[in-house]
């Protein structure tokens, strides 16, 4: 026997209902998707909730005896899935994933930085004092008084108002 890791495809909407499945016609076999828990305000919520997310949508990692009747029973369940190529593959044989990788993952979703969510917040603000970089008059300090879109903003200047691209401001 000779159990592997290899990588199963589903529909990332029916994820979960086939992992039941498994669960039910082949309770032997090992498997893992890897997730992390988002902060999410649903519509009309006013404080945000925590939500369980997959980091793979759809994707499974799957330890199975490739010698065993296992592997024609996965893709033959209620739910569709299919088995997941790399390469230039023949189609009658699966590809191994490295136990390391999947080691890997499992460690890294245990401590919580699988996933790390970062929010961008820009500097330019209304109010924000600013540099224009301009090729003809060097340095004017100016005034951000409006934002348009995520590329310009309008800005009160010594020499007037104007609409600026974002990249030209830096913040003084």
């Amino acid at each position: 026997m000779s159990y592997n890791w290899t990588l199963l495809k589903t529909n990332p909407q029916t994820q979960k209902r086939y992992v039941d499945c498994v669960r039910e016609y082949a309770p032997d076999v090992e498997m893992y998707f890897p997730q992390y828990e988002r902060k999410v305000r649903p519509h009309g919520a006013r404080r945000p909730v925590v939500k369980v997310r997959p980091v793979y949508p759809g994707y499974l990692f799957v330890r199975i005896d490739f010698e065993g009747p296992d592997i024609g029973k996965l893709v033959r369940l209620p739910v569709r899935a299919r088995w997941v190529r790399f390469g230039l593959a023949d189609e009658s044989h699966l590809d191994i994933i490295p136990n390391f990788v999947v080691e890997r993952l499992q460690i890294l979703e245990k401590c919580g930085r699988l996933v790390v969510e970062v929010k961008h917040v820009s500097p330019y603000r209304v109010g924000t004092a600013v540099l224009v970089q301009s090729v003809q008059f060097g340095c004017i300090a100016a005034t951000i008084l409006r934002l348009i879109g995520d590329h310009k903003a309008e800005v009160n200047t010594t020499l007037g108002k104007a609409f600026v691209p974002i990249h030209m401001l830096e913040v003084a």
